[in-house]
């Protein structure tokens, strides 16, 4: 989840949704909340992804976002 009341700020919390007959290999899906607050939730294929593989992906995407948002004139 990726909230933010602030401009600049990322909150929230990753959530990762296994399962063994996937769609599609990797899949990010993104909405936004009633509240104003997003929520992005990681689907993968157990397969070929490691679930300590799709955390540190959320991560980085998460820090990302941090990134972004810290700089939006970047």
């Amino acid at each position: 989840e990726v909230g933010g009341g602030l401009p600049g700020r990322v909150d929230g919390e990753t959530f990762l949704h296994a399962r063994q007959g996937a769609k599609t290999d990797l899949t990010l899906c993104v909405r936004r909340e009633a509240d104003g607050a997003w929520t992005g939730v990681f689907e993968y294929a157990t397969a070929l992804f490691e679930r300590g593989t799709v955390e540190r992906l959320a991560s980085h995407f998460h820090a990302l976002l941090e990134a972004a948002t810290g700089k939006p004139t970047a």
